[in-house]
């Protein structure tokens, strides 16, 4: 059965919150300060109803993720008395003991939430502040831009427990950084200050923490304000290049047929007018 929902009401639950300005953006924050925002099921939850709500819900044109408090995400919560340490880098140091049940939840949300990303119909714009590892470095690694508070201090650590990734971090990490990045990343491991995310490539700007939340924010708007079947065909068209297995033809065809198929919508329409006229377009999403 297909959940469904029905409003901004529906997708926050305590863990999550979300709002839907004026202007299209989607703010969803993550809202486990305490605990340092771990991914637990209902933090996952409403993530995963975040991500399905901009992409079914018309009035939405950008995303925009964040933390509440000290990290944007520390990783993934095994059981509730383990949560990410201070430094970001794992929930504990000893090897968890995971019961069958809990990893085989851990490993459906770890698909879900992976999926939700790449499915997702609207720009996703990463506001990420303080701690992020694991769980929560594939979330950062599955936005499509991300600025970076000063204070941000992001790595994968999984190869330091003796684990692969989980969250999507080897789908989306060579699609940032490239691959020759990638295998540096995974194999560094550590948890990484601004400064050094900015040089490898792993954010995209970084901003004083005061300024975060109103920089990402006025970004994703000024994306909103474009026309959002072109956004949902760049996404589209992004992701399929760098899985494309036929010939460079047949994908030069397929974008060809994506900018045809888009030049009869009146968003096109009005986007030449507006630029023959001189003044900003106004896009309506048809």
């Amino acid at each position: 059965m297909t959940n469904t929902i029905d409003s901004i009401q529906d997708i926050s639950n305590g863990d999550v919150i979300a709002e839907l300005d004026d202007e299209g953006v989607l703010l969803t924050t993550f809202n486990r300060p305490e605990q340092m925002n771990a991914l637990n099921q209902t933090l996952g939850l409403g993530l995963g109803a975040a991500l399905k709500f901009a992409s079914e819900e018309d009035s939405v044109r950008a995303m925009v993720i964040t933390g509440n408090g000290r990290a944007f995400c520390a990783g993934a919560e095994i059981s509730g008395d383990r949560t990410p340490a201070e430094s970001g880098e794992a929930p504990s140091d000893a090897a968890p003991t995971v019961s069958r049940h809990e990893r085989l939840v851990h490993h459906n949300r770890s698909v879900q939430t992976a999926l939700g990303f790449i499915k997702s119909d609207v720009p996703i714009i990463g506001a990420i502040n303080g701690a992020t590892a694991g769980a929560g470095f594939g979330m950062a690694m599955a936005c499509d831009v991300r600025i970076a508070g000063k204070s941000a201090r992001m790595g994968p650590i999984f190869f330091k427990r003796g684990i692969v990734s989980d969250y999507g971090v080897l789908w989306f990490l060579p699609r940032v950084v490239g691959s020759a990045k990638a295998f540096e990343v995974m194999y560094h491991s550590d948890v990484m200050p601004s400064e050094k995310l900015l040089e490898m490539g792993l954010v995209n700007r970084v901003v004083e923490d005061d300024d975060l939340l109103t920089e990402a924010l006025a970004y994703a708007r000024k994306v909103a304000a474009g026309p959002p079947l072109a956004a949902s065909e760049i996404r589209r068209l992004l992701h399929s290049s760098l899985d494309a297995t036929g010939s460079a033809e047949q994908w030069l065809i397929q974008e060809w047929n994506a900018q045809a198929s888009l030049l009869k919508t009146t968003d096109a329409k009005e986007g030449f007018r507006s630029f023959v006229e001189r003044r900003d377009p106004d896009f309506k999403g048809y």
